[in-house]
């Protein structure tokens, strides 16, 4: 028997967004101490980002919106598009907030994967898997 919550496509959306943030965070976390310095922030951030939108792109068709359809260009882009402003913001925010006493580059991407993933619900339901009649 199905728990009701697991019907609610809110709360799938929480559960798989927040799993999708810590694999995001981890991946930026993981390739900026590794290339940061020589390469800077924007470098790591688009690694971590194409590395972690495949499985992001997956969980979020199969398991949140519950779209069965095998893989699809079109719609991946799609996807991709709905988390180009985020990214763009992402990019932006992160060296300014950076320069603020006591937030780190790491403490900076914490705080904007939070207030991104309150986008990318609205982003991904009406615009990358919106269902068609």
């Amino acid at each position: 028997m199905r728990h009701r919550f697991s019907r609610s496509e809110h709360f799938r959306f929480l559960v798989v967004g927040a799993l999708n943030a810590i694999v995001g965070y981890l991946a930026f976390s993981w390739t900026f101490f590794l290339i940061g310095v020589p390469f800077g922030y924007w470098s790591a951030l688009l690694i971590a980002h194409f590395a972690t939108s495949i499985w992001s792109y997956f969980s979020m068709k199969r398991i949140v919106f519950h779209r069965k359809t095998n893989f699809a260009w079109a719609e991946f882009a799609k996807f991709q598009a709905g988390f180009v402003i985020p990214l763009l913001i992402n990019s932006l925010a992160v060296p300014l907030l950076s320069t603020l006493p006591g937030i780190s580059v790491y403490l900076g991407q914490a705080i904007m994967t939070v207030v991104l993933a309150l986008v990318s619900f609205t982003s991904n339901k009406h615009f990358a898997f919106r269902k068609t009649k």
